[in-house]
C-alpha cells in the first residue's frame, strides 16, 4: 500500500513537492495529483503545492519559462480532465538554493502550518537513490530540513518529511496499474520540451513509489 494511501484513509493532505526541474513533480509523484483532484475522503480533498528551485550562482535563480508552462498546462490538465476545476493545486514562484532553507522553514514553523487541520507532507527529491547532481544537492535538504523543523517548532505534530525519486531503480519504487500509466503518459506528452527523454526513459510512466522519512 502506498505510504499516502494509508494516510489518506484519516487525514485531509497538504504536500509541498519540491523540484529542482519542471516535470519532476509528474515523473515522481504523479498519482499524488490524481489523489487530489478525484473524490475527497471524508477529511476533504487533498491540496499540492510545488515548489521550484533552482542551482546557480548564489542569489540567482535561473527558471525555465517553456517547462514552467507545461507545468502550468499539466495542473490545467489535472483539474480540468482528472477531476473538477479547482483551485487546490498549484506552482510557486521559483526560488534560488540560497533561500530553499528559510522558504522551507518559515512554511513548516508559520501559524497556518501549526494551526492547520492538515497533514501537510514536504517531498524532496531522493539523495540516497537519485543520480542528477542537482537532484542530490537539493534532495540532501531533506534530512537536515526535518531536523532543524524538529528543533524550531517541537510541538508540532502534523508536519511530515518525505522522498521521490525519478530514478526508477529505486527499492520502493512500483509498477503503476495500466490506468495509471496511460494517465500518468498523457500527462508527460505535454512536456514536448522533455520528448526525447520519455522517449529513452518509458519506465517513468510506468513505474512510480515514495517513502517517508
Amino acid at each position: 500500500m502506498r505510504v499516502e494511501t494509508f494516510l489518506k484513509r484519516n487525514y485531509q493532505l497538504h504536500h509541498v513537492i519540491v523540484i529542482p526541474h519542471y516535470d519532476d513533480e509528474i515523473i515522481g509523484c504523479y498519482q499524488l495529483f490524481v489523489d487530489a483532484v478525484s473524490k475527497p475522503n471524508k477529511a476533504g480533498n487533498d491540496s499540492i503545492v510545488i515548489m521550484p528551485v533552482f542551482c546557480g550562482e548564489p542569489g540567482v535563480v535561473e527558471s525555465d519559462s517553456h517547462r514552467r508552462q507545461e507545468s502550468l498546462q499539466a495542473m490545467v490538465y489535472f483539474r480540468s480532465t482528472l477531476g473538477k476545476d479547482t483551485d487546490n493545486i498549484g506552482i510557486c514562484a521559483p526560488i534560488s538554493l540560497g533561500a530553499l532553507s528559510s522558504s522551507i522553514l518559515g512554511y513548516i514553523c508559520g501559524t497556518g502550518v501549526r494551526s492547520s487541520t492538515k497533514l501537510n507532507c514536504i517531498w524532496f527529491p531522493d539523495p540516497l537513490y537519485e543520480k542528477h547532481p542537482e537532484h542530490i544537492l537539493i534532495g540532501n535538504f531533506g534530512p537536515l530540513m526535518s531536523s532543524v523543523a524538529t528543533q524550531n517548532n517541537p510541538a508540532s505534530n502534523n508536519v511530515l518529511f518525505g522522498y521521490y525519486s525519478i530514478n526508477m531503480q529505486a527499492p520502493y519504487v512500483q509498477p503503476l496499474s495500466c490506468k495509471e500509466a496511460d494517465g500518468k503518459a498523457r500527462v508527460c506528452e505535454i512536456f514536448t520540451s522533455q520528448a526525447g527523454y520519455f522517449s529513452s526513459h518509458g519506465e517513468a510512466t510506468r513505474f512510480e513509489g515514495r517513502r517517508l522519512a
